[in-house]
């Protein structure tokens, strides 16, 4: 930006603008490559930890559809909000 626009600024927005750009500042320090595999290693340890207490979905039957591969009914709570939408217009 010139400086010709900074100088028309009033107080509140140079003030904004500082706050803007040290939070960018700050999240662009977060999102450093010692950040990100700290985070990772974090999470592969997590996943590790509870390894347990997954599910596994090889021998676990999930049914989306029915025998003849019609799709599994809707909930009421659903169906009530699709007719709601449908009623309102915009």
């Amino acid at each position: 930006m010139s400086a010709k626009k900074n100088e028309n600024e009033s107080s509140h927005i140079k003030k904004y603008r500082k706050k803007l750009e040290d939070t960018m500042n700050k999240e662009k320090k977060q999102f450093s490559a010692e950040a990100i595999t700290k985070t990772k290693s974090s999470m592969h340890k997590w996943i590790r930890n509870h390894s347990k207490e997954r599910i596994n979905l090889k021998t676990r039957v999930i049914d989306l559809f029915d025998e003849k591969k019609h799709p599994a009914e809707p909930k009421k709570s659903i169906l009530k909000l699709a007719l709601k939408l449908k009623s309102t217009t915009f």
